[in-house]
């Protein structure tokens, strides 16, 4: 039981742990130089649009494994007030949610 536990907490651990990482390294670049912000901002959202890609064409079982760290992300998102995170963790789950409903009806 304490196995499948800890196999459940660690990709949300990790989630939360890399979404925050992310944050503060943002916060920074954006308080060091403005101009390298906006690009690290571009960085992010570009690799969010390739993320977004591949769920549109994920297996099974990617999409099933793909589902708790959206909701931790989603959830992240939501309760620290990330606007624009929280719309693309919204997108995220809605394409992880028809791709599951179209892989399995």
């Amino acid at each position: 039981m304490t196995d499948s536990l800890a196999q459940t907490l660690k990709p949300v651990a990790v989630t939360a742990v890399g979404y925050i990482l992310l944050l503060v390294t943002g916060t920074i670049i954006q308080l060091i130089s403005p101009v390298w912000g906006a690009l690290f901002s571009i960085i992010l959202l570009l690799g969010q649009f390739s993320y977004m890609m591949k769920l549109i064409e994920a297996s099974k079982r990617f999409a099933l494994h793909e589902m708790v760290p959206a909701l931790v992300t989603w959830t992240m998102a939501g309760l620290l007030r990330q606007q624009q995170d929280y719309a693309f963790a919204t997108v995220s789950l809605i394409l992880l949610g028809y791709r599951l409903f179209e892989l399995y009806f």
